[in-house]
């Protein structure tokens, strides 16, 4: 065939159909699979979500982008701007900016007010301010007074570790003290021991200690178990003040004459197995709730006291020496004494077989506190079977 009718054959039959939707897909990918007679707009429709969430996403970056930018510059700005001012107003800024500090006034004390305040609290408080600062390490050594009690975890009640760690760490705080020249003002040893062999020997030397190493001024001893103190006289020159609860004395510890500075004697809740107790320099004497052993009468002697005290003792009524600087005297006598005859309403049945009576047959030496005559204020109260007060009213009158 040649060109002429290859032509007319052309035009005969017109140009190539292109081909349909479902052929050849949209410009996106191909539609095949959609069903028929679906508009071209739906089939656009992923295509165009996809160009929307394509577009948003460069937006986003585009606007972190120049945030970056623009918190730069505005640093950079003000950070010019900071230092072109005057030093004189930079140094206010600062000033203002930065976080208050409390000042520390405890430090700014002198030693001697720390010392003080560390006297107040309980040994075992003091001794943990070491950690502090450095120039607490050794604060608490110089604490004019030592107050030893029941410490939390090594109570000396728990046997074993807890009692043992309490033995080391009060011997410890007297070997501590040893750096410190001052002496000590106040020991107070107040804590409750086990019923333990060894008790009475640790604390005995621990007063021991106080006294003659340390020349405590004050002596405090608290024990609710009964300690057994030595037998020995105590012997310091500048022991003022002795306060004793719970412990047993004999007749060489409550020989004070070895303490010339004692003003002031109490004892409370103490057993007295002595025949004699004595200070010629006590002016202040108070025993409260103390024991008096039956078989024994002690005998008193404080020719200096002023203020006397004898409430709720029990036992035989002890002899009371002259007392001639005797200002008030507090005495009471209750049910607890074993001078007094069941017999008789006055105190004395009148019968020499009775033994409630029989001590009390020579009158000039029955009334046994004939040293309260001497005092200014008295206040005397006494059961009505008591033989020794009985015969005192007699004399007075």
């Amino acid at each position: 065939m040649n060109r002429s009718s290859k032509t007319a054959v052309a035009e005969v039959e017109g140009p190539p159909s292109s081909p349909g939707p479902e052929e050849c897909g949209s410009f996106f990918g191909p539609t095949r699979g959609l069903p028929p007679g679906t508009n071209e707009r739906a089939r656009q429709r992923p295509a165009i979500e996809a160009a929307a969430a394509v577009r948003w996403s460069i937006k986003l970056v585009y606007l972190s982008l120049l945030s970056i930018i623009l918190c730069c510059h505005a640093n950079r700005s003000a950070r010019q701007l900071f230092d072109g001012m005057p030093p004189r107003i930079r140094r206010a800024l600062a000033r203002r900016a930065a976080p208050e500090e409390v000042p520390d006034r405890v430090s700014a004390l002198p030693d001697e007010a720390l010392h003080a305040v560390l006297s107040l609290l309980p040994v075992h408080d003091a001794v943990r301010t070491c950690v502090l600062a450095r120039r607490w390490r050794h604060l608490w050594e110089h604490a004019p007074a030592l107050r030893v009690t029941d410490v939390e975890g090594w109570n000396p009640r728990l046997r074993g570790d807890g009692l043992g760690r309490f033995i080391r760490f009060v011997d410890g705080l007297f070997v501590s003290r040893r750096r410190c020249d001052a002496p000590l003002e106040l020991c107070d040893l107040d804590f409750d021991f086990p019923e333990d062999k060894g008790k009475d020997w640790h604390v005995n030397r621990w007063i021991m200690l106080a006294l003659l190493r340390h020349h405590a001024r004050v002596l405090r001893i608290s024990l609710p178990a009964y300690i057994t103190l030595p037998d020995v006289p105590l012997i310091s020159q500048r022991l003022t003040r002795l306060e004793l609860d719970g412990v047993l004395g004999n007749d060489n510890i409550l020989d004070f004459s070895c303490c010339p500075a004692l003003i002031a004697l109490k004892m409370k809740c103490c057993r007295i197995n002595a025949e004699k107790m004595s200070s010629p320099s006590v002016k202040i004497l108070s025993l409260a709730s103390c024991e008096f052993y039956p078989a024994t009468r002690t005998q008193m002697s404080f020719p200096s006291v002023v203020s006397l005290e004898l409430d709720g003792c029990s036992g035989s009524v002890p002899f009371l020496e002259s007392m001639p600087s005797l200002v008030a005297a507090i005495v009471i006598f209750d049910d607890d004494y074993a001078d007094r005859c069941d017999n008789s309403v006055l105190g004395d049945c009148g019968d020499d077989s009775c033994v409630d009576c029989c001590n009390y047959s020579d009158r000039s030496k029955c009334v046994c506190l004939n040293g309260l005559l001497e005092a200014t204020h008295l206040e005397l109260s006494a059961e009505p079977a008591m033989a020794c007060i009985s015969f005192l009213c007699l004399l007075v009158l």
